[in-house]
């Protein structure tokens, strides 16, 4: 379960962080589209998620 979270995690933070450069790169314009904002927003908070059930695996 550690690896499935850890490699879940690690995922949607890289999919956050080429968001990012994408936004950089294009101009920040581009978060005025609404399907990109959704996926920026889901993907930070499935990769936040996943660093918070980690910490509980570990503690417990």
């Amino acid at each position: 379960m550690k690896y499935y979270l850890f490699t879940t995690g690690a995922t949607f933070g890289l999919l956050f962080i080429g968001h990012l450069a994408r936004a950089y790169q294009e101009g920040f314009w581009i978060f005025r589209e609404p399907i990109f904002l959704l996926t920026t927003f889901v993907s930070i908070a499935f990769c936040i998620w996943a660093i918070v059930l980690l910490a509980k695996l570990r503690r417990g």
